[in-house]
């Protein structure tokens, strides 16, 4: 059994400064790597002081410098109000700095206010989320690729350094995990509960190989 902590970085009363908040999000990952948790996963929220987490990745980039073991993760990036290309180069610049201890979250997102402030409509963030999880293999593992669809798309040009520099630095190869957050309703409801989000973590083997989740949860229950 492994544990770890989520940090939501919320700031409960403005009795609180953000520099409060955000410092208490780092000294409690320093405490959990000391008392022997496994993980710490960083929370990503927008525009309001129930989280003052706008970015996992550099809360995990900042926190590899501070700790040694503990694994860093994403809970979750919000697919659709991120740039795929500035992405992709993102985790392989994390990856690199946390010495291959990042454990990639990822998802659709909720939030409709935090959608209409960045101009990304919540109704395609089903639709934008998928495309992605096309292109994340991809630009894990491949050179150069290219790829082009209904919202995504760019040619293999404009990839090719970014791809390189995921493969210079070997992204996956020391441990590099994907959790992908699956908010399909099909899906949802094959689920044993139909309750809240559901996330299922997945080896980078079975991202390539697009093996089905719900086979995992099949086998593990």
């Amino acid at each position: 059994m492994d544990f770890g902590i989520f940090i939501l970085a919320q700031q409960r009363g403005y009795h609180q400064t953000s520099q409060q908040v955000i410092n208490n999000s780092i000294e409690q990952t320093v405490a959990a790597e000391q008392a022997g948790f496994g993980n710490a996963w960083y929370a990503e929220h927008h525009f309001n002081n129930y989280s003052l987490s706008p970015s996992p990745l550099m809360m995990v980039a900042h926190m590899a410098a501070k700790t040694t073991r503990i694994r860093l993760g994403t809970a979750v990036c919000i697919l659709p109000l991120y740039q795929p290309a500035r992405f992709l180069a993102e985790v392989g610049f994390v990856d690199t700095v946390s010495n291959g201890r990042l454990d990639l979250g990822v998802g659709s997102g909720y939030q409709e206010f935090e959608f209409e402030r960045f101009g990304v409509k919540i109704a395609d963030a089903t639709a934008i989320y998928n495309e992605f999880l096309d292109i994340l293999p991809k630009g894990l593992t491949q050179k150069i690729f290219e790829y082009e669809d209904v919202r995504l798309s760019f040619d293999a040009e404009a990839l090719e350094a970014i791809a390189q520099l995921a493969l210079d630095r070997k992204i996956g190869a020391r441990g590099l995990r994907l959790i992908m957050e699956e908010l399909m309703l099909d899906l949802m409801y094959q689920l044993p509960s139909t309750s809240g989000v559901k996330e299922c973590l997945i080896s980078k083997e079975v991202v390539l190989n697009k093996v089905n989740p719900l086979t995992l949860l099949e086998k593990a229950g």
